[in-house]
């Protein structure tokens, strides 16, 4: 089972703005002025769910160590939109990379902050994962830290690599789209497994009709096996482990562990 803390969202450097003016008596009076505070954006994961805290799975864990943990495969782009909680007034709307050193400028307050990152081709099949965010924020300038929390807005599928050559997206009749569609793609892989992230299951074909997926299994002996999305059932924020069966040459799904 996998531990992991919660990584810190932002990086808050204070720059106070005061208002001052001269009474009758020369006295100096400060205003209650909210004082704007510079932020620098990241991110870090929800701690529950099955995606981020599954037990029983030796391949899924080491892919969280080595892929997402370390952020290696999560969006590098964000769209966020700021609100301030009284009043409902966007404040904010933000787009740009988690690694600019620019980060955001808000002013004190308590904050809904909503919104997500995408891979660059949104919504298609990605080897990125899609996540999103929702939740209510404080922004202080005596708080120098803001952590936010990045919850799943796609489902995992990951298959045993051994004795697997490739695995490309197919159409809904179980063949591979053509090399120059833009839902043509070849899943990445390692050592220990083949994966895809799924923000749903559909394409839309010529006619812009909503078609299911298929994935095309290539094996190293020559074989080939087909999985058709639209038999299948998944939900976001789960990942789904296959081997294949040499018995019914076809797939078989192990049982997923609930999250912790």
């Amino acid at each position: 089972m996998m531990t992991y803390k919660k990584l810190l969202f932002a990086l808050i450097s204070t720059a106070g703005l005061a208002f001052t003016s001269c009474s009758s008596d020369n006295e100096d009076m400060t205003t209650n002025e909210p004082q704007m505070v510079n932020v620098k954006l990241d991110f870090t994961f929800e701690q529950s769910g099955n995606m981020t805290r599954a037990s029983g799975a030796e391949t899924y864990a080491a892919f969280y160590e080595k892929y997402i943990k370390t952020k290696r495969l999560t969006p590098k782009n964000f769209s966020l939109t700021f609100k301030n909680k009284e009043t409902n007034e966007t404040i904010l709307t933000k787009n740009g990379t988690w690694e600019s050193e620019n980060g955001i400028q808000l002013p004190e307050g308590t904050y809904t902050v909503t919104g997500t990152s995408h891979p660059q081709d949104a919504y298609l099949p990605s080897d990125t994962a899609y996540i999103s965010f929702s939740e209510e924020v404080e922004i202080k300038k005596e708080i120098p830290q803001l952590t936010l929390t990045a919850k799943y807005s796609c489902f995992l599928l990951l298959f045993d690599a051994t004795n697997i050559d490739t695995i490309k997206m197919g159409e809904a009749s179980g063949y591979v789209f053509a090399k120059d569609s833009k839902y043509a793609k070849t899943l990445s892989k390692d050592e220990k497994c083949h994966w895809i992230f799924m923000y749903n299951t559909v394409y839309y074909d010529n006619w812009n009709s909503s078609q299911n997926y298929s994935l095309i299994v290539q094996r190293d002996n020559v074989n080939m096996a087909k999985l058709y999305t639209a038999t299948q059932s998944y939900q976001d924020g789960k990942y789904y482990f296959y081997q294949y069966n040499d018995m019914s040459t076809g797939f078989t799904m192990p049982e997923m562990e609930p999250g912790n």
